[in-house]
């Protein structure tokens, strides 16, 4: 094959599928209405067919491609590269998808771009840099011992955060009782349709954003420096990582302006803020599981249970009117952070530990590459 159409085909694959979902829609719309609810507050605008057959149609040759890299005739050992060349070229990419993400969420309200972004990292990692997925935590034939052991870990994890998260609710409860009771009497009952969407949340955002994020940037950042056996480069990378992964949920916040095409109105700010910090921090807890047991299905399937239930249950509030927030009093503020400080610490040092503590109780490969590294004992390189 021709050098330089190597290098094209991710682009050209990523922008072509792109262009696809952003234009050809052919006007099929499912119409919505305020009688429909939770959907109609997700889709004011509508349920667009043609997106969502492009995502399926798109599964068939993704799959394909997965499970038959080694028809790619991948080297034994992929060469190395250095850290700042890498930021560059990811920085081209990152920037690309960025531009598409933006059109296709003005125009559906929705991340249609999933399926292109999993063809752009795909062709990129096996086609021009020549790298096995498994590399990346993506193993296409996992035996089902791997597979259970993984949905294991992912039920403890849960168990985990259920409890951590139990005592803080019902302080909360207590506290904020009087305001809580006017929110309830508002609670619509949750759309049961919008756990349809757990497919799309696994494959297409699950994969295309930890196959980008935990596998593809964090692994190459730590595998290209030579000092990341150092705690300060392993926070460092882990941090950088969620910071890019925050900055990726900036177009839900980005509106047209005839003057500069793109434009960040001031009141988008603050709820913008809020969401790159909220997504930062679960990318890290992302990335911790990586880390720890060298498996993306866990992060891809975590993915994709976390965004289908925050939809599912933030259709409850979607009509509620939070201004009975602003009659919270400080003493009920001062109370609520009194009562709960310790919970809450706890509860926080023991969710950064839990990735850490499952990955070495179910014996997890990449906590043992990571515990027998000078990192762990306080050597240098």
């Amino acid at each position: 094959m021709n050098r330089k159409l190597k290098y094209l085909i991710p682009y050209l694959s990523f922008i072509g599928s792109a262009l696809v979902v952003l234009f050809l829609d052919f006007g099929l719309v499912i119409p919505l209405s305020e009688s429909d609810g939770a959907l109609y507050g997700y889709f004011p605008q509508g349920i667009y067919i043609m997106p969502i057959i492009w995502l399926v149609i798109m599964c068939f040759p993704i799959a394909w491609i997965i499970f038959n890299e080694e028809k790619f005739n991948l080297p034994e050992e992929p060469p190395k590269r250095k850290v700042g060349l890498f930021i560059i070229t990811f920085t081209g990419l990152f920037i690309l998808i960025l531009i598409f993400r933006t059109l296709i969420i003005w125009k559906y309200n929705g991340p249609y771009e999933k399926m292109s972004m999993i063809f752009f990292l795909l062709f990129q990692i096996l086609l021009v840099e020549q790298v096995s997925l498994t590399r990346y935590g993506l193993k296409a034939r996992a035996p089902w011992q791997e597979w259970k052991k993984d949905l294991k870990y992912i039920g403890y994890l849960i168990l985990v955060v259920v409890i951590l998260l139990t005592p803080i609710f019902i302080i909360a409860l207590l506290v904020f009782f009087p305001q809580v009771e006017i929110l309830l009497s508002q609670i619509v009952p949750p759309n049961v349709l919008i756990l349809i969407s757990f497919p799309f949340q696994t494959i297409a955002v699950g994969i295309s954003e930890e196959l980008m994020f935990r596998g593809y940037l964090y692994e190459n950042l730590k595998e290209n420096d030579a000092n990341y056996s150092l705690k300060s480069h392993f926070y460092f990378w882990i941090l950088f990582n969620s910071l890019i992964f925050g900055l990726f949920h900036i177009p839900w916040y980005i509106e047209f302006s005839e003057a500069t095409f793109f434009t960040i109105p001031p009141e988008n700010i603050s709820p913008m803020i809020t969401r790159i910090v909220s997504t930062g921090a679960f990318g890290l807890f992302m990335c911790l599981i990586y880390e720890f047991t060298k498996s993306l299905r866990i992060t891809i399937l975590i993915h994709g249970l976390w965004n289908t239930l925050g939809a599912f249950l933030g259709s409850m509030f979607l009509f509620i009117d939070f201004s009975v927030i602003d009659t919270i009093g400080m003493d009920q503020y001062i109370l609520f952070g009194f009562l709960a400080l310790l919970p809450l610490l706890i509860g926080l040092i023991v969710l950064l530990k839990t990735p850490r503590f499952l990955a070495k109780r179910l014996k997890y490969k990449g906590f043992n590459a990571f515990h027998n590294s000078p990192l762990i004992r306080n050597e240098t390189p």
